[in-house]
């Protein structure tokens, strides 16, 4: 489900949890936060600290980026691995193969 950059984070967080099947008592055990400033983070009656979006983000297995709600980071993935894949794609291009594969290596 695509990321709205308007959902606040607390928002990102509630919908990751669901998403992973996790109670708010679940991830704040496995956060090692309280049961209710998980509650009013993901309400949006408190802001989420840097912290607590680091602790629920490892516990999530997810990255912080995620739960901030960073935009384009799909693109940025992408754009990261084409770097890596475009020295690739040029030795494909430039490698030639023998027709007569009798041709000893």
């Amino acid at each position: 489900m695509p990321q709205s950059i308007e959902e606040h984070t607390g928002a990102r967080i509630a919908r990751t949890r669901r998403e992973r099947g996790l109670t708010q008592q679940g991830l704040a055990m496995r956060a090692n936060v309280s049961k209710s400033l998980l509650s009013k983070v993901e309400c949006g009656q408190k802001p989420a600290s840097p912290s607590l979006i680091a602790t629920c983000a490892r516990a999530l297995s997810v990255t912080t980026s995620d739960l901030l709600g960073q935009p384009y980071t799909q693109e940025l993935r992408r754009e990261r691995l084409d770097e890596v894949i475009q020295p690739i794609r040029v030795s494909m291009e430039n490698w030639d193969i023998p027709l007569d594969w009798q041709v000893p290596a």
